[in-house]
């Protein structure tokens, strides 16, 4: 009888301890996936600031382009009117477009970013609710060798 007692209790000991290194798994890996998450969020951030950061570059590029353009026109005596004003047209709506498909690539990028840090934080979720499920098999399973 004392044997028996001695079994069980050893078995709801290692339940008990299987139960609590499975929660720590799970918090862990819990963890470890929010943080992912927040890394993703902060490279979303990046690509952000970096859209700000190509406006900037782009609007200037345009506004150098215009400037040499103008001087070359004007340095070789032709007024600003007719085919010169539409060479000028053109090359900023070019200039536009290409800005456009830049920031519309980043923006596709941030969001692509955001969404795996969507999928870490619903990671996390699972790897909590996981160990904690994985817990209380342990100490459901101990409790079965009882009896």
């Amino acid at each position: 009888m004392a044997i028996q007692l001695l079994v069980g209790a050893l078995a709801v000991g290692a339940g008990l301890l299987g139960a609590g290194s499975q929660l720590y798994k799970g918090k862990a890996e819990s963890s470890e996936a929010k943080y992912n998450a927040e890394m993703k969020r902060a490279e979303a951030h990046m690509y952000e600031e970096g859209k700000r950061v190509k406006v900037m570059q782009w609007d200037r590029e345009i506004s150098r382009a215009h400037s040499t353009l103008i001087n070359t026109v004007a340095a070789n005596g032709i007024l600003m009117t007719g085919s010169s004003v539409a060479a000028l047209s053109d090359m900023t709506t070019q200039m536009e477009f290409d800005k456009m498909i830049e920031l519309r690539n980043l923006e596709s990028s941030k969001q692509s970013t955001l969404m795996e840090a969507e999928g870490y934080q619903k990671e996390a979720k699972r790897a909590k609710k996981l160990g904690q499920i994985n817990a209380l098999t342990s100490i459901l399973s101990a409790g079965s060798k009882l009896f």
